[in-house]
């Protein structure tokens, strides 16, 4: 087997050992620090609800007796016990939108020439580059009870590789601008009895479209390489007040596949990893 593909397949198994481990010990941390309210929402603070709903008897006691021990309820204080309470958020389809603050990292950079004047000539510098921007995605979902499914498209996320010298034995110059579009599906294991802030851990894979464009010796190529990815987010959430809104805030770290760098005649060719990791704010709402 071809090197480059040991060498592959090794750097996939690392990043796998990496996820799991950075899963492991977040839902560890998680279940440390977080505080429970088991009691949420199942009593209401002291009061009389009469006056909200002047057909019903529903005060502070009648409602945490009822909510517990339903029985026989009047038709009109079941409305107001019912519309004291959120919808359920369990078994429900929703949308999410968000921006991600991320940094796109090219790292790994090998010559991959396998003929021709540059025929694995060592590279002069910049074995790796990276670039912080903002981009946006959007993402269908589905959820469980204490799980969550959704699949994203992430849009274009852009970092250039611009060496100069390209090698240490010669005076070449490369530009290349590196950018990629995934469509990631995650499942997410939620804490749902941590209080008001929900706590999450998600695990990503799917499929990276990255295209570089270069310019070498004065002419430019284009080339597109389909790659799988891989990546793991740890993040919370929290209900804007009883509607069906959630807003949320999560680390992410991707590992999107490998990028290649071909000059126009083919004679130069290089290979090199992309990685991107930041921060999102994202808003979802049941449907």
């Amino acid at each position: 087997m071809h090197k480059g593909y040991n060498g592959e397949a090794k750097f996939m198994l690392n990043i796998l050992i990496a996820l799991a481990s950075g899963l492991l010990y977040s839902a560890t941390a998680i279940a440390e620090f977080s505080v429970a309210d088991k009691s949420w929402p199942k009593q209401l603070p002291p009061g009389d609800y009469t006056n909200q709903y002047p057909q019903s008897s529903a005060t502070t006691e009648s409602f945490n007796k009822d909510i517990n021990n339903p029985g026989d309820i009047p038709a009109a204080e079941q409305q107001a016990i019912n519309s004291m309470l959120p919808e359920s958020e369990f078994e429900r389809g929703y949308v999410n939108a968000g921006i991600y603050n991320n940094a796109l990292k090219i790292a790994s950079l090998k010559n991959d020439s396998v003929k021709g004047p540059f025929y694995h000539l060592p590279l002069a510098s910049g074995k790796t580059n990276s670039k912080t921007s903002n981009s946006l995605f959007f993402a269908l979902g589905y959820t469980f009870t204490t799980w969550r499914i959704d699949a994203a498209l992430s849009l274009k996320q852009n970092v250039t590789y611009n060496p100069v010298p390209l090698f240490n034995t010669t005076l070449d110059t490369l530009s290349s601008k590196i950018s990629t579009n995934n469509i990631i599906a995650t499942c997410y294991y939620d804490f749902n009895e941590m209080y008001v802030f929900k706590p999450f851990i998600g695990l990503s894979a799917g499929v990276g479209l990255n295209k570089t464009t270069t310019t070498f010796d004065s002419t430019n190529r284009s080339n597109n390489k389909i790659s799988p990815a891989l990546g793991f987010q740890l993040g919370a959430r929290t209900r804007i007040f009883n509607t069906n809104a959630f807003v949320g805030a999560a680390y992410r770290y991707m590992y999107l596949g490998s990028a290649h760098i071909v000059s126009q005649s083919s004679a130069l060719s290089l290979k090199g990893q992309l990685f991107s990791s930041g921060f999102s704010l994202d808003l979802s709402y049941l449907l």
